[in-house]
């Protein structure tokens, strides 16, 4: 089964066993290409809704962290939206809405490990997370009339080089 119908497939499950956050994070990185901790650590002040772009702090092993600002599809922003308007007092995009995490204490986000185990738990044929990275990558390349340029597309992802980029389009 080819790595498209994999993702449908675990979008599909996520929403019928209520797992509609977890569903949020995976249809997001389908769209924007970010790495699940970068969605994961998004929060609402980090989004511009009026010029379609999240600021991302990219934690380096140096002092210095580095930014990144990527262009969002209006699908991405249409979810975020959406997720906003629901939860609008929420400081992260993915905020934890176990009441364990709440009781005198600051918001935080969704566990990254917490995400992981739901996704492992639905996905049948061990999907991992970069194949939703590729699957961004292959899409838009494919539909470069309507989607990101491969410059955009490299930057989603994070990458320093084009090869790189070049490397996650899959030809099937």
């Amino acid at each position: 089964m080819d790595t498209n119908k994999n993702i449908d497939k675990l979008l599909e499950k996520l929403l019928s066993f209520g797992e509609d956050q977890v569903h949020n994070i995976c249809f997001f990185m389908l769209n924007s290409g970010l790495r699940m901790k970068e969605v994961i650590d998004a929060k609402f002040s980090d989004i511009d809704f009026k010029t379609g772009t999240l600021q991302i702090v990219v934690p380096r092993s140096n002092l210095f962290n580095k930014e990144k600002v990527i262009k969002l599809n209006q699908i991405s922003l249409t979810l975020l939206a959406k997720i906003r308007d629901q939860y609008p007092n929420d400081t992260w995009v993915f905020q934890s809405k176990n009441k364990k995490n709440q009781i005198n204490s600051h918001p935080k986000a969704l566990s990254y490990q917490s995400a992981l185990n739901t996704i492992k738990k639905n996905s049948k044929h061990n999907l991992s997370l970069n194949r939703i990275r590729h699957a961004y990558a292959t899409s838009n390349f494919r539909n470069q009339l309507t989607s990101p340029s491969i410059i955009d597309i490299k930057n989603n992802l994070g990458h320093e080089t084009i090869n790189t980029t070049i490397n996650y389009i899959k030809n099937e």
